[in-house]
């Protein structure tokens, strides 16, 4: 069985920090995030991903290459054009001849068991199965409507939030035959196309509910969150650390910590430094004398100098925050072209 994963979209809720890398290869832990989904089909024996992405190509093989570091064969599906979900499953019909296949949304952080899912769906005689997972507050997503036996009967689009709801978790497993619901070299949504045209016609569309971790990422504060729950072992099912993905680097002396961390390559602390609770630093990052990092993330190159205190925040690539500030809740870029560099003043 083979899969695709959607990579193409622009990322605009995890601006600012999509604005210099695609969202898929924003570092997650140190590791560029699309791994995370790429481990989750290798473990299930998935050996071949196709990569539906836009114009950047070129970044996507600089990190993953052919996929052999991950134990799996990475082909590209390119768009000239952006054709949306359905579009871009469509445009990578010449990878799926034949078989069934599994569909990821981009931003989604899971570990769904996709064995038991395989079964679900032979066993439904499904054209197309959707992962559904319970979440506390539907009304941001959407809620799937199902039936005692799992088929779908309706879907319901910004419920009141008042109560837990199962919405789609943005894994597919798609018949083949699903090809013939779409147009060539069109955009479309799979969402809101493809799948009410298969309620419409009577096709066998079910849904499977997934028990296991889920989180969609796709936002600064997702992405925030991610981070601590992989750290705090919210997230404990990742094989990334067994497999030493994630390259936890021998941290300089003299840094009093309190909680964990991950540190990169070539990153440095001066003196007196302090990590309270969590932190995530960066390849080449720096910490400079006396300063508190406390549930925050460094991106590569980011640069905390003497006597700052920086928590629940994230410091984008080579972005620089100035002597003895303090700040809570910031999510700050640097290091693109349209911001080389962002610097935050002393606070007097």
């Amino acid at each position: 069985m083979k899969a695709l994963i959607l990579s193409g979209g622009e990322g605009t809720r995890l601006r600012p920090f999509t604005l210099s890398a695609p969202k898929a290869l924003l570092p997650l832990v140190n590791v560029p995030f699309i791994c995370y989904q790429i481990q989750l089909l290798a473990h299930y024996g998935i050996k071949e991903v196709v990569l539906a992405l836009g114009s950047n190509r070129a970044l996507f093989r600089d990190v993953l290459g052919n996929g052999e570091a991950w134990g799996v064969r990475i082909h590209y599906s390119v768009e000239e054009k952006p054709l949306g979900t359905g579009g871009a499953i469509k445009h990578a019909a010449p990878f799926f001849q034949g078989e069934p296949f599994f569909v990821l949304n981009g931003d989604v952080l899971a570990d769904a068991d996709l064995l038991k899912m395989a079964a679900f769906h032979k066993e439904s005689r499904a054209i197309a199965t959707i992962a559904g997972t319970v979440v506390e507050d539907p009304s941001p997503f959407g809620l799937l409507e199902i039936s005692q036996y799992g088929r779908l009967t309706g879907f319901l689009e910004k419920p009141d939030a008042n109560g837990a709801g199962i919405i789609n978790a943005g894994i597919y497993l798609f018949e083949p035959e699903i090809f013939s619901m779409m147009e060539e070299d069109m955009p479309l949504s799979v969402e809101r196309d493809v799948f009410p045209r298969l309620l419409r016609e009577g096709f066998p569309l079910f849904s499977y509910i997934t028990r296991g971790y889920w989180l969609d990422i796709g936002t600064c504060e997702k992405f925030f969150t991610a981070t601590g729950d992989i750290l705090e072992g919210r997230f404990a099912s990742s094989t990334l650390y067994d497999k030493g993905c994630v390259k936890d680097e021998k941290r300089p002396d003299g840094i009093n910590l309190e909680g964990r961390v991950v540190w990169g390559a070539g990153a440095k602390a001066m003196g007196a430094a302090r990590i309270k609770k969590w932190a995530v630093v960066g390849n080449n990052a720096v910490i400079g004398q006396g300063a508190i990092l406390e549930e925050s993330i460094l991106f590569e190159g980011a640069e905390i100098e003497e006597g700052c205190v920086i928590k629940r925040s994230i410091i984008g690539h080579s972005a620089i925050v100035g002597q003895h500030s303090s700040i809570s809740g910031l999510f700050l870029a640097g290091g693109s072209s349209l911001q080389p560099f962002t610097k935050i003043s002393s606070r007097e």
